[in-house]
């Protein structure tokens, strides 16, 4: 199994999910592109049974995290522009550039994931 994000100079992104030989899934990314892109991917990286995938929206960027055998999606948050992302292991660490005590951490453990806010 493998992954891609594509982009083009119109903002329409999509991701590829490469299941097997003979089938790809794709999902639309939900951009508000207003015509143009705005930078595309900026991380994405298979961790325990997800995939993590950061990418650049309008003024902000989105990470979510696709479950790998239930293709199940989930939005971990809406950050700054341009967030530092760090995958550890099995521990992500996101934090706002600049800003060394704000951020959250998640944990992926076989088949569940938790995350904890940094203070």
């Amino acid at each position: 199994m493998f992954a891609w994000y594509e982009d083009n100079d119109v903002g329409f992104d999509i991701l590829k999910l490469k299941i097997n030989s003979n089938f790809i899934l794709e999902w639309k990314v939900p951009v508000n592109s207003m015509g143009f892109s705005y930078g595309g991917c900026m991380f994405i990286e298979f961790c325990e049974n997800f995939l993590i995938v950061m990418y650049a929206d309008k003024h902000r960027s989105q990470l979510v995290v696709i479950n790998t055998k239930t293709f199940e999606l989930e939005n971990l948050g809406v950050l700054g522009r341009s967030p530092s992302v760090d995958l550890n292991g099995n521990v992500l660490t996101v934090k706002e550039k600049n800003e060394e005590s704000s951020g959250f951490t998640v944990r992926f453990h076989d088949e569940i994931f938790t995350k904890e806010i940094l203070e």
